[in-house]
């Protein structure tokens, strides 16, 4: 990347060298001020723009004073330990419809989830309306019954077959669970990480949902459904060719409420260098 529209305000910049430092890679140095030096290696971080204590560095013609100050205005380590503890998958939902202007605010959660190289390749396919989401639901049961009428699911897969006989019978959705909205990350398939940077940015999501008044689950099996056994419905989703599903979460105002967080088991920690079995190791932080 050459073109970097790089430039630096000499009122304000003190020569700190921070931005230079802090580049990932080496792409400036400081000459009394920063310079570019190597323009190609930029991935378009904009870690520069970041760190710069004084404002006085633009790229790409961004303005730093556009930008959101930090200081303290992240959230406590309680509340965010809260936020992660309480989280649930919601698997019933009111019918109304989130409003744009919600649904907008919830999207931006994932323009800022990192992607590997900061690529930032994903394409988001958005149901935004609780009719079409039932429009598209009955569309993927109907071509998924055409499917079965001249192929066999996988053995791995047959059980698929039971959420088509409960949708026909009981209008049952175990795909989607009733939500009103769909949000469908998918990447490139030749993408260095394709998997972790549509979970990455799917999980910044739902993450955010809960602090909206929202709620959310992940559709994996819907993601198997259009990915797997029906990808002729990719196109009408807006997704590329060349483009796989990599992750789905359903969402909208949920119709339950939970008043406490669950309480699980310390997941498996391994301290590098790793003990040999059976044995304890002194000073271990996950112990006590």
């Amino acid at each position: 990347m050459e073109d970097l529209r790089f430039s630096v305000d000499r009122a304000l910049c003190l020569g700190c060298g921070s931005c230079v430092r802090d580049c990932p890679l080496h792409v400036l140095r400081l000459d009394t001020v920063p310079v570019v030096q190597d323009g190609h290696r930029c991935i378009a971080c904009q870690h520069c723009l970041a760190i710069c204590p004084d404002g006085a560095l633009s790229i790409f013609d961004k303005v730093p004073q556009n930008s959101e100050k930090l200081g303290k205005s992240f959230p406590s380590a309680k509340s965010m330990e809260c936020l992660i503890k309480g989280r649930r998958s919601v698997r019933s939902y009111l019918p109304d419809n989130v409003p744009r202007s919600l649904i907008k605010s919830l999207l931006q959660g994932i323009d800022y989830a990192p992607t590997a190289e900061n690529r930032r390749e994903l394409v988001f396919s958005l149901i935004a309306d609780r009719e079409r989401q039932r429009s598209f639901l009955a569309r993927l049961m109907k071509t998924f019954a055409a499917f079965l009428e001249t192929s066999q699911l996988p053995e791995n897969l047959r059980f698929m077959g039971r959420f088509l006989e409960l949708y026909r019978r009981q209008g049952v959705d175990i795909l989607f669970r009733g939500a009103p909205h769909l949000i469908i990350a998918s990447a490139p398939e030749n993408a260095l990480a394709p998997k972790t940077d549509c979970v990455i940015a799917l999980s910044y999501f739902e993450l955010l949902a809960p602090t909206l008044g929202l709620g959310s689950v992940w559709c994996e099996l819907g993601r198997v459904m259009i990915e797997k056994i029906l990808p002729e419905l990719k196109k009408d989703l807006g997704i590329p060719p060349g483009y796989a599903v990599n992750g789905i979460i359903a969402f909208g105002y949920p119709a339950v409420a939970y008043c406490r967080t669950v309480q699980r088991e310390k997941s498996q920690v391994v301290i590098y260098p790793a003990a040999a079995p059976g044995t304890s190791r002194e000073g271990d932080p996950t112990s006590g």
